[in-house]
């Protein structure tokens, strides 16, 4: 069911403005069903599960964010305080009240999620919060209708507003070229629109030096400034990689077997979890720790030393790129981390996006907000740090610092994978940190 406008023309009493007064309506915004737009009406002490506003206020933004809306994934690096006014309804309202809904791409995703919110000087309050995964081409199919519905009404009643109908026009007829360089604009977070030619050819380069499938992602950490340095990098790492051979030749079948789980637009965590459980069932491993980034990589092959087994290790720290991965034959990987544990984490990512078969020929492990990364970070915390494990050697219901790294020491992690697995899983909570005086 995914996401529904749903609305009623109605008469607009004393509303201002010829675009108003011909869209207003009573509107109601579900998820799965749930109204988003249940509200509290102080003027009259009731519920209500819509609002009356002008929706062209509303369908404008869509319009105007359009790009934003579907291909601004970002990252923590990367995400800055106007992200939200492209990605939040409550910034659509011109003056009305409408829920802090936000639309969140994650690639084939969209991660929807909404707030409880008392808008300024407005009567009512929205009630609700709530989170829900859809696919992406459902939700830009549902707001396109919305926009289309809003157009038509305005031309309907002999209303002008080129602001929304020239520029949704303009949406409508791009060519798919100029649709991709969009979309790779609105990636780093500029208006496609409005570049400088500085930015514009460096756009235009990272297409003709990235593979596809891993552009987007690239360009998600990525900020405009810094598009050469990146793509430098990448092509680097690429070009180190090409020429080893990988003994991880146990990963293509279990890949096979992987991939016959069933997806669907559920929580990306919970099938990064679902896989990690499979991957240890299958691997006769258990709850049991798996030490050592050689030791990981026993797992998958037949391990001689790493760069021998398809393995390099690169000096360099990337800051958000974390490992890069290719899948010509037996995959093979770079990781760029220092730290031993980080190494094994960022392996054991690069390896789920290659069970699920996330890349056809080659990928990137990033710091970025895709599905997949949100789902490969959980796989490695389960994989190396299962939950089964944990549960068994915690018996108290809150755990100490001095637990928590002797748990990290145990299963060679980090503490931070050690809180998260505790406190996500139920297991435990953590005991407050005591200041010294």
């Amino acid at each position: 069911m995914s996401i529904q406008f749903k609305f009623e023309w109605e008469e607009p009493g004393f509303a201002k403005g010829d675009e108003l007064r011909a869209t207003w309506a009573r509107f109601e915004l579900l998820v799965n069903g749930r109204p988003v737009t249940r509200v509290l009406d102080r003027t009259i002490r009731a519920e209500r599960a819509a609002v009356y506003v002008p929706l062209f206020p509303l369908a404008e933004w869509l319009a105007h964010n359009w790009f934003f809306l579907f291909a601004e994934v970002g990252s923590r690096h990367t995400r800055d305080r106007s992200y939200a006014g492209r990605h939040s309804l409550r910034f659509a309202g011109e003056g009305y009240a409408l829920p802090d809904f936000q639309f969140l791409p994650a690639g084939e995703l969209m991660d929807l999620r909404w707030f409880p919110y008392r808008p300024a000087n407005h009567l009512v309050e929205f009630l609700d919060g709530g989170e829900a995964f859809s696919p992406i081409v459902e939700v830009q199919a549902r707001a396109s209708e919305f926009v289309q519905a809003v157009v038509d009404r305005l031309a309907a009643e002999n209303v002008s507003a080129p602001s929304l109908t020239e520029e949704w026009q303009a949406i409508q007829s791009l060519p798919q070229d100029e649709r991709l360089f969009a979309e790779a604009a609105a990636s780093l977070g500029v208006d496609p629109f409005d570049l400088r030619v500085k930015d514009q050819n460096a756009i235009l380069d990272a297409a003709s030096q990235v593979p596809g499938e891993v552009l987007p992602e690239l360009l998600a950490i990525t900020r405009p400034k810094d598009i050469a340095t990146q793509i430098h990098w990448f092509r680097g790492a690429v070009s180190e990689l090409e020429p080893i051979t990988s003994a991880l030749t146990d990963l293509p079948e279990l890949a096979s077997e992987i991939r016959r789980i069933p997806s669907s637009a559920e929580r990306p965590f919970e099938h990064g979890l679902k896989v990690a459980k499979c991957v240890r069932e299958k691997l006769g491993i258990n709850g049991h720790p798996v030490v050592g980034l050689d030791g990981l990589a026993r797992l998958f092959g037949d391990f001689k030393d790493f760069r021998d087994s398809g393995i390099m290790l690169q000096p360099e720290t990337r800051q958000q790129v974390h490992a890069v991965a290719l899948a010509d034959g037996p995959p093979k990987f770079l990781l760029t981390k220092t730290r031993s544990d980080s190494r094994r984490f960022a392996l054991s990512r690069a390896v789920y996006n290659y069970l699920i078969g996330a890349f056809a020929s080659v990928d990137i492990v990033a710091d970025s907000y895709f599905a997949k990364d949100k789902a490969s970070r959980k796989f490695a915390a389960e994989l190396l740090a299962p939950a089964e494990g944990l549960r068994k050697r915690i018996s108290s219901a809150v755990v100490d610092e001095d637990e928590i790294t002797a748990l990290a020491e145990e299963y060679d992690v980090s503490t931070q994978v050690i809180e998260n697995q505790l406190i996500n899983n139920g297991i435990a909570e953590i005991a407050p940190t005591l200041e010294a005086n």
